[in-house]
């Protein structure tokens, strides 16, 4: 093989809190999470992680393995994530995303757990790209996400399984070109829960009883 055919790509971020598919899973100080991605062809393998600053402790690491071609204005993804979680239960999903290389690039990614929760995971997205010259972009995003009787993910007021929305988000993000193969990558974000079991849900697992959240963060990527 070609050694332009094998890519890496090392990014550390630093973020105000650790938001997961709308919940709030660390206090509001500064979450570290460094990542590293390998890929060959269609092929990737990724580590990421997530440090506490309040706690001093790694709180997770999750490994992700997957495919990905494109087909002529669609992107086709496969893959399998292993969660790895310091205080709690593993879990492993395989997952599907489909992406559509027209007007504000729809998206949907199906996420099955295959291990402790048995159940299903859907966001569908859009985004909208704006380049600001040749070293630096802009890009806007809405998602909206679905549960279904996914356990790992959440459970009700009553502790069962449940099927419905769940949570939206909207985002804005930036990528600074600082040379040919390093950016700066700011973000921020709302996250919000959009139905009463998830706002449940949500709200119980933070101190303050809060379902919508604000957050944001800064990343150096390096990329070869």
């Amino acid at each position: 093989a070609k050694a332009n055919d094998i890519g890496f790509e090392f990014s550390v971020g630093g973020y105000s809190t650790y938001i997961w598919r709308g919940f709030r899973l660390s206090e509001e100080e500064l979450q570290i999470q460094p990542s590293a991605t390998v890929s060959f062809g269609g092929f990737s393998a990724n580590v990421w992680a997530e440090y506490d600053s309040d706690t001093e402790e790694w709180l997770e690491v999750d490994y992700t393995a997957a495919y990905a071609h494109d087909f002529d204005g669609l992107s086709l993804e496969l893959g399998y994530i292993h969660y790895d979680i310091n205080d709690g239960l593993d879990s492993d999903e395989i997952y599907l995303s489909a992406g559509f290389d027209t007007v504000l690039n729809p998206s949907v990614t199906v996420y099955y757990d295959i291990n402790e929760g048995e159940g299903a995971f859907i966001v569908a997205g859009i985004s909208h790209p704006v380049e600001l010259g040749e070293s630096s972009s802009l890009e806007f995003g809405a998602s909206a996400s679905m549960i279904v009787d996914n356990g790992y993910v959440a459970t009700d007021a009553n502790g069962e399984e449940f099927t419905g929305l769940f949570n939206a988000d909207l985002t804005a993000s930036a990528s600074i070109a600082l040379c040919d193969y390093a950016s700066i990558d700011p973000m921020v974000g709302y996250t919000v829960a959009i139905s009463d079991d998830a706002s449940d849900a949500i709200k119980m697992s933070n101190s303050d009883g809060d379902d919508a959240f604000f957050y944001g963060g800064v990343a150096l990527t390096l990329s070869f």
